[in-house]
């Protein structure tokens, strides 16, 4: 009898130890992969369509020809140059200027000058050149003369706020004073019949094939101001 309990408790305990509730597996974790070294970012070309327009070359200055008049035949005038006589047809649609008064509300930025001034840097007189002159011999120059102990400034207007001319040319920048009752000459409408011999033009056009220039424009200079030699 002893033996049968005997056997019947260890039955019992081995199963109420297979009855217990195994402990819940977790979920089996993935292996490791070794994680590959992050890679740059590829870069990207813009396509052509998203790249900025490209500025626009600026356009070449059209020919010119400058000097005294030589000669005029119809409407076509014979200039002496540096390199020789030059013909330049003027055509009725040419505009045609020559020097006239001018105000200092004209002096506006980009336009070339030569300015006559006092050693204390006070504008005595200022030229607007035109368009199709440029401006000659920027800087300052010692002027000779008359003029003897002042300097001429030739440059570019950077800005005027009517008092001081601020200018521009080779590189330098020179602040002259200018006085309300400054002389200013400018380029104003003129006509064919004030073209005439021995006076000074600047012609800017195209060359025909002949190496004629057919004028667009045709400007009568003033006499040059006495330099320093």
């Amino acid at each position: 009898m002893r033996g049968t309990l005997l056997a019947l408790g260890t039955a019992g305990v081995l199963v109420f130890s297979a009855c217990q509730a195994a402990p819940s597996a977790g979920p089996t974790p993935a292996p490791k992969v070794a994680a590959e070294p992050t890679k740059p970012a590829a870069v990207t070309a813009p396509s052509p369509a998203a790249s900025p327009a490209a500025s626009p070359s600026p356009a070449a200055a059209p020919p010119t020809v400058s000097g005294p008049i030589d000669g005029i035949s119809g409407r076509m005038l014979t200039v002496a140059t540096g390199t020789g006589p030059k013909q330049v047809q003027v055509p009725e649609s040419a505009r045609i200027e020559q020097e006239g008064k001018g105000a200092v509300d004209d002096l506006k930025p980009g336009l070339s000058v030569g300015v006559t001034g006092k050693p204390d840097g006070t504008a005595k007189s200022i030229r607007i050149f035109p368009a199709a002159q440029g401006t000659p011999r920027p800087g300052q120059i010692p002027m000779s003369g008359p003029e003897q102990g002042n300097i001429m400034t030739n440059a570019v207007i950077e800005s005027f706020d009517g008092k001081t001319l601020v200018l521009t040319a080779a590189g330098s920048r020179f602040s002259i004073t200018v006085p309300p009752d400054t002389e200013v000459l400018k380029p104003v409408p003129a006509t064919f019949a004030d073209l005439a011999t021995d006076k000074r033009v600047i012609a800017a056009g195209t060359l025909g094939p002949d190496g004629t220039l057919v004028a667009s424009t045709v400007n009568l200079l003033g006499p040059p101001p006495p330099l320093a030699q």
